[in-house]
């Protein structure tokens, strides 16, 4: 019930696709989740897919593994022009302590998200079991200083016209 009200919040009517493997152990099922993955890209066609980078942001293990599922998942799959790997080019502290800043430079996209700021913390104010208050707080002040989503390009197939369109 969370994540769909986190996803009206942002005003997305798809509901939530949970495939329901253990937190804190999604490294352990690596295999399994990129073919889950790669059944759930073939379903739903996507243009764009966004999953973490080698570093998953904050060097959390489920994080990386996520991330390799996701990139393997679209590799192997016709389904999606563009991979997109989340990116941080500063430290967030003290906001998320545990990210692992890119230099700016390997940042390819920039996508402005400072007129979404009251959806994206209503949304995550919707995670009250999922997030305790001191993280959902700490969030709030990050997304008010936050103008731009960054975003590391990690695989184009062909979506220069993608790009200009919607970056």
């Amino acid at each position: 019930l969370e994540a769909k009200d986190a996803l009206h919040s942002l005003e997305i009517d798809t509901p939530p696709v949970f495939l329901r493997y253990p937190d804190g152990h999604v490294h352990e099922h690596l295999v399994s989740i990129q073919k889950d993955l790669h059944t759930l890209l073939n379903e739903i066609r996507p243009v764009i897919v966004i999953g973490f980078g080698p570093d998953g942001i904050t060097g959390d293990r489920d994080h990386i593994a996520s991330g390799m599922a996701t990139d393997s998942a679209f590799n192997v799959t016709a389904y999606g022009r563009l991979l997109l790997h989340m990116a941080i080019s500063e430290p967030l502290s003290p906001y998320y302590a545990n990210g692992v800043p890119v230099p700016k430079e390997m940042v390819d996209l920039q996508v402005k998200v400072s007129r979404y700021r009251s959806q994206r913390i209503k949304a995550v104010e919707a995670h009250k079991t999922q997030f305790s208050k001191r993280v959902r707080t700490a969030y709030k002040l990050y997304v008010r200083g936050m103008r731009k989503e960054k975003y590391i390009i990690a695989n184009n197939r062909d979506a220069e016209d993608l790009l200009a369109a919607c970056f």
